[in-house]
């Protein structure tokens, strides 16, 4: 059965700007995440973030605006739920894992859906 993943990825030019970073950890790194394992959702302009428990230290950021100008939609966590639906549909379809990623393209933000052959 195909999945729903969700990919944040951090590019190192970010990490090289953030002073608490090491100069070792300051490489591009990414976090891939089920999209079926998330129960919680907590957004704001800055962040679209996982938890699996309110409150939980155990969170994972699946959107920012480092990786973009421009604060994140209101709703941006909301969107990701109707995009989880929408690549869900297009996993069982075409029998293929379908990757979203958060992309700051023309002056929004969106949730595109890749193929993960794509990707690879």
């Amino acid at each position: 059965m195909a999945e729903v993943w969700v990919l944040h990825r951090t590019p190192e030019e970010t990490l090289k700007r953030q002073r608490h970073v090491s100069s070792q950890a300051r490489k591009a790194r990414s976090r891939l995440v089920r999209a079926d394992t998330i129960p919680y959702l907590r957004a704001d302009e800055d962040a679209v973030v996982a938890q699996w428990h309110p409150g939980s230290e155990d969170v994972v950021t699946l959107a920012d605006r480092k990786n973009g100008d421009e604060e994140l939609p209101f709703d941006f966590h909301l969107e990701l739920l109707a995009a989880i639906a929408a690549a869900r549909k297009a996993a069982q379809e075409a029998d293929e894992d379908q990757v979203l990623v958060a992309e700051f393209d023309d002056g929004e933000w969106s949730w595109k859906s890749y193929r993960l052959s794509e990707l690879t």
